[in-house]
């Protein structure tokens, strides 16, 4: 019994350490090769801030929205079949799991390339 703990407890510790290994390595390779935006970090730093809270407002109410689609187009559906007690976790569990992450790498990516193309000409 004991023996069974210790070696999950130590199977447990060594995934976790070698996580943190890859996540390491794989940080400072990523330090490595951006060498030349650590020499205008400011510039790094105030686009960071443009982009991200500027595609906030955009991806949130987009989110809502698309919470109302969902909900809207589930309760009919459960409703048929007596379940619509569930439409909030119907819709809470689709849209943290599936869309949510899909529509806010889709509107970020897409507001993000809109506002930094005028900038290229």
């Amino acid at each position: 019994m004991i023996v069974s703990l210790l070696g999950t407890l130590g199977a447990h510790t060594r995934q976790m350490l070698a996580d943190w290994g890859f996540a390491a390595r794989l940080f400072i390779k990523l330090l490595g090769m951006s060498g030349v935006a650590l020499k205008r970090f400011g510039l790094v730093r105030d686009q960071v801030h443009f982009l991200g809270n500027y595609s906030l407002a955009i991806i949130t109410v987009s989110g809502l929205f698309v919470g109302f689609v969902l909900g809207l187009q589930g309760y009919y559906t459960l409703q048929r079949y007596g379940s619509a007690e569930a439409l909030g976790l119907l819709v809470t569990l689709s849209l943290v799991r599936e869309l949510g992450p899909v529509v806010s790498a889709l509107l970020f990516a897409g507001r993000a390339g809109a506002s930094l193309t005028p900038r290229l000409a």
